[in-house]
């Protein structure tokens, strides 16, 4: 990972309050507060007077489970989540707050699509970190200024929570960013699963099997293997079912349709590596000097 040591880390020792205050030579501005209420109290009146402040936050429970939001009065939502915490994270231990350190109106933190978009990235980041995120967030539309702001934000806070140790690993770029199970639990629609997990799912009575990829020279690496019945390989061998790419804007692709492009000698293989590559608006499926534009079997339609 490159970290660019121009946007300068520092962090204060934690106060009485146990609160501890971090940022950088730029943008970045945070509170690490733990939950007990005087400590919540303290921050309310030392730091804020009552003043909104526009952010973003994580509530941490335990090690791994997080809980990630975005407020236009910080100090209104914390004190929510402390009296009637949400039900997803009720027991939340510490909550993290980013923000440019400027008050309402002043901060580009003011504008909600700012917020949403940050908050978005920061629940792939941690998920990409192995959190278990309890939040989903929203997608949104951003104009020239606010995708320039979003972007040279979110090259700082790869920086400090880095510093920090709260993530070791960056999120692709989003056209091929991996897409996790609960949002593809959405974008296929709920009433059409009947079994769903990491790996498998069995989705309007046909069985799909759930890949995001490894990163290869060549594209998204997929590897159809295994030799029993069931298995992947005999689903690819008798054209049923469906690969599920969890790349991107997701793609489920027939089965039948990467079949059509082997050889016999190709289907008696115990592995069958397959490669998608995402080009400019479009996504290929590479097999050997095959290769078909799979870009409309995207589930976000």
């Amino acid at each position: 990972m490159t970290i660019d040591k121009d946007y300068g880390f520092y962090e204060d020792p934690a106060d009485g309050l146990g609160i501890t205050r971090a940022k950088t030579l730029k943008l970045v501005r945070s509170w690490s507060i733990p939950r007990e209420t005087f400590s919540l109290e303290g921050f309310t009146h030392e730091e804020l007077r009552d003043v909104e402040f526009p952010a973003v936050y994580l509530l941490f429970e335990g090690p791994k489970k997080v809980y990630v939001g975005e407020a236009t009065s910080i100090s209104k939502r914390i004190s929510e989540h402390n009296k009637s915490p949400d039900s997803k994270i009720r027991e939340w231990q510490n909550v993290l707050i980013i923000s440019d350190g400027r008050m309402s109106g002043q901060s580009d933190f003011s504008e909600e699509a700012i917020r949403k978009e940050l908050e978005m990235y920061l629940i792939d980041l941690l998920k990409a970190n192995k959190y278990n995120v309890v939040s989903q967030g929203q997608s949104v539309s951003l104009n020239g200024f606010q995708k320039l702001y979003v972007s040279a934000f979110v090259a700082e806070l790869n920086f400090f929570l880095t510093r920090r140790n709260i993530i070791s690993k960056l999120v692709e770029d989003r056209k091929e960013r991996e897409v996790y199970s609960d949002e593809l639990q959405r974008l296929i629609g709920e009433k059409r699963i009947k079994r769903f997990t990491e790996k498998n799912a069995l989705v309007d009575g046909e069985e799909v099997f759930i890949r995001p990829g490894s990163q290869k020279a060549k594209g998204w690496q997929v590897t159809i293997r295994g030799g029993g019945k069931g298995s992947f390989i005999d689903a690819l061998r008798g054209s049923r079912g469906y690969l599920l790419l969890a790349r991107g804007d997701a793609f489920m692709i027939p089965l039948k349709l990467i079949r059509n492009l082997l050889t016999e000698k190709d289907v008696r293989r115990d592995t069958v590596d397959v490669f998608f590559r995402f080009d400019e608006g479009d996504v290929v499926l590479l097999y050997k000097q095959h290769s078909i534009n799979v870009s409309s079997y995207s589930l976000r339609k």
